[in-house]
């Protein structure tokens, strides 16, 4: 279901709840009006009809499809009735010098706090003790009526403090019930992972495995009524389908939300050696500071990034040396890739000129960064070409690394 959907189906459920209130509000006012024989003024008959009458449009307009802003529309008619009848009815029982019948207005207040939380009762109080002051101050004038300050005060305070606590438990409560949809939501979609994970691993990447292992084996094959097969593309369709395992699993560690902290130090070793053997320009790096062990998602993060600038250097930059480093403050990660090769004329602005040509390393090296709340940037010149990237350190990161 979307997000309107959603809201109008809550925003029904609850005015069924206040329904049955306000159905109750009509004989209490009957009740009121018997007690204390006002049952002959037709301010009062009036009054019941106009609650029976907006109660039976109410439940007609319930009962068919209207859209969200007409339903809150609606909610905002029907409580400016009830505050309507509310009043007449105070101000029909203190001209009469009854100034006990300020509780007349207490559902009111509770209305106004369950349907609009702590602003609708903040609005609601307001009301209250402002319409509530005119009327004091008009039955003195006129209908000579006594009704000392000090009871005021008390009457708005506590209807106050009633509406404030109704309030605040509707606003926890909506804030609960977004707190738990959203656990909802993130527990489907971690489900939804895990499936495609598995689907993954049982069927893609047990081919690219199965078709490494007969690439290497094709490798070796020799023998004098075999034809040996070319090694060098042999060992190539082997490395190929090997490195797209490396990365069908760590799509899949991903997908299955892995938490358990990475050494980012030997990740990155692990990319240096694998540089170093299929030949590549001179790399060296070096790392300072006491690199704390990183959340899986941040490690593999950088990790791709630094993978996909190296292959960047292999295939463009014709460089002889290359230099990565790390380093950190505690506080952040800075890491930066550096080549002596021929760059090229362009800033970050530029990366979505690249995207526009079908070339995605770069913007995708970005959106990394960014994704784990880093920055990203590239220096581009004759001189060579430099990528940094600073990315925070999680706050579970920073715990160990002040314990080290």
């Amino acid at each position: 279901m979307n997000k309107p959907a959603q809201e109008l189906t809550e925003a029904k459920r609850l005015e069924k709840v206040l329904m049955f209130q306000r159905w109750l509000y009509v004989p209490a006012v009957l009740l009121t009006a018997f007690l204390y024989d006002w049952l002959h003024p037709p301010a009062v008959l009036a009054v019941i009809c106009l609650l029976i009458t907006a109660n039976i449009v109410a439940r007609y307009f319930y009962r068919r499809e209207i859209s969200f802003r007409s339903q809150m529309l609606l909610s905002l008619a029907l409580l400016s009735i009830d505050i309507a009848a509310a009043f007449w009815m105070i101000t029909l029982s203190i001209s009469h010098g009854h100034t006990v019948a300020y509780v007349i207005f207490m559902p009111m207040i509770v209305e106004a706090a369950i349907r609009f939380g702590l602003k609708g009762s903040l609005i609601a109080d307001i009301i209250f003790a402002l319409v509530f002051f005119g009327i004091r101050q008009y039955g003195i004038a006129f209908w000579n009526v006594s009704y000392p300050p000090a009871d005021y005060v008390l009457t708005v305070g506590v209807m106050s403090f009633v509406s404030l606590m109704v309030g605040m438990v509707a606003r926890e409560w909506r804030h609960h019930r977004r707190h738990v949809e959203q656990l909802a939501a993130e527990h489907a979609s971690l489900l939804e992972r895990r499936r495609i994970s598995n689907e993954l691993h049982d069927s893609v990447l047990k081919s690219l495995e199965g078709l490494a292992l007969e690439a290497h084996a094709l490798s070796k094959q020799q023998g004098p009524d075999i034809a040996s097969p070319p090694s060098e593309q042999s060992r190539y369709i082997e490395n190929v389908c090997r490195q797209i395992s490396r990365e069908i699993r760590d799509v899949i560690f991903e997908m299955r939300a892995e938490t358990a902290p990475q050494n980012i130090i030997q990740r990155i070793n692990e990319s240096v050696e694998r540089w170093r053997q299929e030949n590549g320009p001179q790399i060296m790096f070096s790392h300072c500071g006491d690199i704390p062990d990183l959340p899986w998602r941040l490690s593999h993060n950088i990790q791709k990034v630094l993978d996909e600038a190296l292959t960047n250097i292999r295939r463009h930059a014709r460089a002889t040396q290359v230099k990565i480093t790390l380093d950190t403050d505690g506080h952040s990660l800075k890491t930066s890739v550096e080549d002596n090769g021929c760059g090229f004329n362009a800033d970050l602005h530029d990366i979505y000129a690249f995207t526009r040509q079908g070339r995605l390393g770069l913007i995708t090296m970005k959106e990394r960064i960014e994704m784990i709340g880093g920055s990203f940037n590239i220096e581009s010149g004759v001189s060579g070409t430099t990528i940094t990237a600073h990315i925070p350190i999680p706050s579970s990161a920073k715990q160990e690394y002040g314990k080290s």
